[in-house]
């Protein structure tokens, strides 16, 4: 059971066919999530608590729901929210209220500086960097050629001693409480230059043939 503070915000009284409304506008210059926690003592299926934003229904409760953190995505703009408990013609059950509480917003990220391609010799260092905003924590997933990659997991993904089989295409996902960022590519190219055994090879192939007269 989550421990909510006493002072949420409870339903009106109301009687049969009858509702009552919680509302705000919301405005916002970036995307995000809106998070609050919310509870109803209802009769099951009949008296419903429900959460709109602009008008649209997000989702609804009723009957015996202990207090649970919702999270709905909230586009940037002026938004309208509402929470509306309303009843049926007949019966009530359990407290017969709703209440919401600790309602928050979380901004979703937003990345301000993408990863950069790199063009990098034989045993290089090579960095890749991403540098997002939004609400804390921000979480970081590094991927190569679309596959995520193990234990990388910060803004920065550095490879030492580059080696040719690191050349490939690199991306980063960024997600907090409000949503998800995704990187552009970033492309890896390590270059290996030719050993003087080969240059010798090369050089043998283009040697002159040498004809014996006798």
């Amino acid at each position: 059971m989550a421990t909510v503070n006493s002072s949420a915000a409870r339903s009106g009284g109301i009687g049969a066919l009858q509702e009552t409304i919680m509302q705000t506008t919301f405005a916002t210059n970036i995307a995000g999530s809106v998070i609050f926690w919310w509870k109803v003592s209802s009769e099951q299926f009949f008296d419903t608590l429900e959460f709109r934003i602009n008008g649209t229904v997000q989702a609804s409760i009723s009957g015996e729901v202990d207090w649970t953190q919702a999270s709905f995505p909230l586009a940037a703009g002026t938004n309208v929210l509402m929470w509306r408990y309303s009843k049926d013609v007949s019966f009530d059950s359990g407290l017969d209220a709703a209440f919401v509480d600790q309602f928050t917003f979380a901004a979703a990220p937003l990345i301000t500086k993408q990863p950069t391609g790199v063009v990098a010799n034989l045993g290089d260092v090579v960095s890749l960097s991403v540098i997002a905003t939004g609400t804390a924590p921000l979480r970081y997933q590094w991927f190569r050629n679309g596959s995520p990659m193990s234990s990388q997991i910060s803004s920065t993904y550095t490879m030492l001693n580059v080696a040719r089989t690191q050349s490939g295409t690199y991306s980063v996902i960024v997600t907090n409480s409000g949503g998800v960022a995704v990187s552009s590519n970033a492309s890896v190219l390590v270059k290996v230059p030719q050993t003087d055994r080969f240059a010798q090879a090369a050089a043998g192939r283009h040697a002159p043939v040498q004809l014996d007269r006798r």
